[in-house]
């Protein structure tokens, strides 16, 4: 646990070598730069945040080889570019935050199939529902109590 730490520049690309790590929690820091290519190939994370520095780039297509990832909190930074749509394989995943980046085009269809799912944060963005986004997400509504839901205040 690195989070709360006032650490700052790149996040260490050797964390990408902890082949065992299951808990990442780089919160309320100060980091800047890329998310390190290493970090999205740890097949053992369940616990991934990151909210609260000043972290930038493109959310990889690569994100969906995190199959037991449960928790992915990015809000709070400069990521851009799109959501790509490899997050509906991430089955496992309970909590999504990406509120108060710069991220852009259509929220994935494939989020409402995430029948894990209980919090979604993609607030303050510049993102857009399209397609059977909001059926889909009725249905995920029938079948979890707690989803909370938080698409609001996207330009």
């Amino acid at each position: 646990m690195l989070g709360s730490n006032n650490l700052s520049g790149n996040i260490p690309k050797e964390i990408g070598a902890l082949t065992n790590l299951q808990n990442l929690e780089l919160g309320f820091n100060n980091f800047s730069g890329h998310v390190p290519r290493g970090i999205w190939n740890l097949t053992m994370l369940q616990w991934l945040s990151a909210n609260n520095n000043k972290l930038s780039g493109n959310i990889p297509k690569e994100i969906d080889a995190r199959i037991n990832l449960q928790t992915l909190a990015m809000g709070f930074n400069y990521f851009s570019g799109h959501l790509p749509r490899e997050i509906g394989n991430l089955t496992m995943l309970q909590a999504l935050e990406f509120s108060k980046n710069m991220l852009s085009g259509n929220v994935p269809n494939e989020i409402g199939a995430l029948t894990n799912l209980q919090s979604v944060g993609m607030s303050f963005n510049n993102l857009r529902a399209k397609g059977n986004l909001e059926l889909d997400i009725t249905s995920m509504v029938v079948f979890q109590k707690r989803l909370v839901l938080l698409l609001i205040y996207n330009l």
